[in-house]
C-alpha cells in the first residue's frame, strides 16, 4: 500500500513539473530551487569563478588551470 501511495505522489509530482507540450514548469522549479551564494575563498584547493561565454562566437568549453 505505501509503494502505491509514493508511486501515486511521485506521479503527481512529475505532471505537476511539466506542461502538456513537455516543457518545464519554471513556476514550480523557481520555487523549488534555492540560490546559494559561494565564498570567494577556496578551500582544500579548490577555487570558484564565473565565466562568461558569448553564444554567438560557437565556442566550447574547455578546462581552465591558473
Amino acid at each position: 500500500m505505501e509503494i502505491r501511495i509514493s508511486f501515486s505522489f511521485l506521479s503527481r509530482l512529475r505532471d505537476l513539473s511539466r506542461h502538456s507540450d513537455g516543457t518545464v514548469n519554471q513556476r514550480l522549479m523557481n520555487l523549488i530551487e534555492t540560490a546559494v551564494k559561494v565564498s570567494p575563498q577556496t578551500g582544500k584547493g579548490v577555487a570558484v569563478s564565473d565565466i562568461t561565454v558569448d553564444s554567438s562566437r560557437n565556442l566550447l568549453p574547455v578546462s581552465l588551470t591558473t
